[in-house]
């Protein structure tokens, strides 16, 4: 099955590289940060889905981390 993410360029800064995982949220892929030259791991989810998380994950961590020490992006929504 042909991967759709592989290749893109989200938010013109990370790179989708190959897919990790995928599950009933979403699918998770290997990245690359073009700004801190770093690995990631890219999280997508389909924004028609009934249950959106994303934005769910990020407030927690956000609340976790009260340093800022995560600095995590916002979440990106991407379109079927």
């Amino acid at each position: 099955m042909e991967d759709k993410l592989d290749g893109r360029l989200v938010q013109d800064r990370y790179e989708v590289k190959s897919l990790l995982g995928n599950g009933s949220f979403g699918v998770i892929h290997e990245g690359f940060d073009r700004i801190t030259r770093q690995p990631v791991a890219l999280k997508f989810e389909n924004s028609s889905g009934r249950h959106l998380q994303l934005s769910n994950e990020r407030n927690v961590f956000k609340k976790m981390d009260q340093t800022g020490e995560f600095n995590l992006p916002l979440a990106v929504l991407l379109p079927n």
